[in-house]
């Protein structure tokens, strides 16, 4: 039943109990992922500002109950995240390390926690080999680290998915219809990927009909988190984004776009998903035997053509990709499978900063910016832009903060030279008004534009232009000091 390959030479440990070595796996990745995460302290990127700004301000007033951005009820997610992470911020808030790294240390430790999981459920199905190989090949994958090194959703959301496929592949329904409805009042869509998986496992299995009845914990779930935004939050603001998540997943068979996602896909996977490919077209796979593995595999590609296509979304089949790799790997020699371990972890390596830290062609307005009180005006709910102004405070001895217009209405971005986000002054509000006088104002040109009916608006007559280049134009006021083009 086992060939004889690269996985047969692997030392399976046999003294090692399977919980032992779970907890070795674990403890390598987090040792791994920790360290790049204290490491690489870069500024925050994607939807990492967001997040950590909800999770500050819950873990200063957590009878809120649900989450606030800037003391807005925005209800973007439900609220479990934002619970679990501010317990973590209360915890490590005291460490002498910047305040990204504080925000992203649970995603290192959740990270670690999916490592040992991919080992068991992998062993669970298909031996001890492939479990080790699995989670290998999990634990250096691009995406892994990508996950692990950002304070966003997918790390955790990872650990409930397969936390609720290895307690149902166990037996226990109870345990796993909880993890499920935690992954609902996470990222509740994520639950098709567990939900999918362990209805092919089962198929014709006499237990089906009783675990279908396990998965109302999704809707009663759901059910929970609209009582209580309606209680404590934003009811029509969670049933808009609950539908707003539903649009974004919706196909959109866009070749070119497919394509172009297929090479994000391509280079955030490297080499797995690749790999996959390439093993299931060299051979005829078992289908019914790896049904559940394949479903999730070719949930990966579908994705591509989804609506609202982003690469982390990828994460929930990352594991399938993984165990897919290592169980058909045992056809395979020594060396090739060797060259992939190895290419995988260089692309780890090399890709994790260079999707992370984003580029600087706003470098005049950025350095500008730096110690001084800002509003910013951008119409766009653009990421690269905030990415880009962020990645320019790397190695500066401040953190600052950016977020980004999500709802309609724009965001008055407000900056001071504080090591934390506590003096952090942003307001939602509408087109026609503005920030109050004071301070520096930065203005995209966009705004200015009379042929823009949406976005032509006057600069309050208490600025005066001090610089402007080919986008953005900044203004002081009668006390601000003057600054110059090069932000000096």
């Amino acid at each position: 039943m086992v060939g004889k390959g690269f996985l047969l030479e692997i030392n399976p440990l046999p003294g090692v109990s399977s919980r032992g070595l779970a907890l070795l796996l674990f403890a390598l990745s987090f040792a791994i992922y920790s360290f790049l995460v204290v490491s690489h302290p870069f500024p925050f990127v994607f939807d990492e500002g967001v997040y950590s700004l909800s999770v500050k301000e819950f873990s200063d007033n957590p009878s809120t109950v649900m989450p606030t951005v800037t003391g807005v009820h925005v209800e973007w997610k439900p609220p479990l995240f934002t619970w679990v992470y501010s317990v973590f911020y209360k915890l490590l808030s005291g460490l002498p390390v910047q305040v990204e790294t504080i925000f992203r240390l649970p995603s290192a430790f959740f990270s670690a926690i999916n490592a040992a999981l991919v080992f068991l459920l992998a062993e669970r199905m298909y031996g001890r080999r492939v479990g080790l190989a699995s989670s290998l090949l999990f634990l250096v994958n691009p995406l892994t680290a990508f996950s692990a090194m950002t304070a966003m959703m997918e790390a955790f959301s990872l650990t409930l998915i397969l936390a609720t496929m290895l307690c149902y592949l166990r037996g226990s329904r109870g345990p796993g219809a909880a993890f499920l409805a935690m992954l609902t009042l996470t990222k509740w869509l994520y639950v098709a990927f567990p939900v999918v998986f362990i209805t092919l496992y089962f198929l014709r299995s006499k237990e089906l009909r009783a675990i279908l009845l396990s998965f109302l914990a999704v809707p009663a779930a759901l059910a929970a988190y609209l009582l209580l935004a309606f209680l404590f939050g934003s009811y029509g603001n969670a049933l808009y984004n609950l539908a707003l998540d539903l649009s974004r997943s919706s196909p959109h068979p866009d070749l070119r776009s497919a394509a172009f996602n297929f090479i994000q896909m391509t280079l955030v996977t490297f080499p797995l998903s690749l790999v996959a490919l390439a093993l299931l077209l060299s051979k005829k796979p078992d289908i019914w035997e790896e049904r559940h593995i394949l479903a999730l595999c070719a949930a990966g590609f579908v994705l591509l053509f989804a609506g609202s296509f982003i690469f982390w979304y990828l994460t929930p089949v990352l594991p399938a990709f993984a165990i897919l790799v290592a169980k058909r790997a045992e056809e395979f020699d020594k060396g090739a499978m060797l060259f992939a371990a190895i290419t995988a972890f260089l692309a780890m390596s090399l890709s994790a900063p260079l999707i992370l830290q984003g580029q600087s062609d706003l470098k005049d307005v950025a350095i500008f910016m730096k110690g001084k009180q800002v509003s910013f005006l951008e119409p766009y709910a653009h990421y690269p832009i905030w990415e880009r102004v962020n990645a320019l405070y790397h190695g500066t001895p401040r953190s600052y903060l950016l977020l980004e217009q999500l709802n309609s209405g724009l965001l008055f971005y407000r900056f001071s030279d504080s090591s934390d986000y506590g003096d952090l002054r942003a307001v939602l509000s509408e087109y026609n008004e503005t920030p109050s006088c004071g301070g520096y104002l930065v203005v995209h040109r966009r705004f200015l534009d009379a042929t823009q009916p949406r976005y032509n608006w006057s600069v309050p007559g208490c600025f005066t232009l001090l610089w402007e280049n080919g986008y953005y134009s900044v203004y002081g006021t009668g006390n601000s000091s003057a600054g110059s083009g090069n932000g000096e």
